[in-house]
């Protein structure tokens, strides 16, 4: 779906006029570039013009998408707003976690095994969500939260935020 050039609203392809702010445009034509930006992005060709995967190309992006909980990145002035990001990552702990971090229970000792998993849980939802937002064309996710959660006795986590596009940066010399 095309973005109006004019305040970044998302715009209906056959739409002459953006139903955010007025502005008029061929968003057909805006939709193509965009489309064509998107491939030559993810389409496969490096920089060095070896030929890489789409999700090579995503983890190589998502290393620089700077994730912040405050609404802002400091110093650098957002140009964009793009959208909700997210990232849900099941916690597979088990029978080994399960049973040591019950006997650490009962003993009243701190159970690491389960809290290794939940450190290699986020830090995989962390990584999840830096490649949607690099797939979103995104590079920071600005007011990031994330929720422990369980489903039928399964823990979860679930990482969320909002993707922005930064301005260069601000107030640099």
């Amino acid at each position: 779906m095309p973005t109006c050039p004019n305040c970044g609203g998302f715009v209906k392809r056959e739409e002459r006029q953006c139903p955010h702010c007025g502005h008029r445009a061929d968003f057909e034509q805006i939709a193509r570039e965009e489309r064509q930006r998107r491939e030559e992005r993810f389409g496969v060709v490096s920089q060095s013009g070896s030929r890489e995967d789409k999700k090579a190309v995503l983890e190589r992006l998502a290393s620089s998408v700077i994730t912040v909980t405050i609404p802002y990145v400091p110093g650098r002035e957002i140009a964009k707003v793009v959208g909700i990001v997210t990232a849900e990552v099941v916690l597979g702990t088990g029978f080994f976690t399960e049973l040591t971090t019950g006997l650490a229970d009962f003993l009243g000792i701190r159970g690491t095994e389960f809290e290794l998993k939940w450190r290699e849980a986020k830090d995989a939802a962390l990584q999840e969500l830096r490649m949607n937002a690099a797939e979103m064309g995104c590079n920071a996710v600005v007011g990031l939260d994330m929720e422990l959660e369980t489903v039928r006795d399964i823990p979860m986590i679930i990482a969320t935020g909002t993707g922005v596009v930064l301005a260069d940066e601000v107030g640099r010399a």
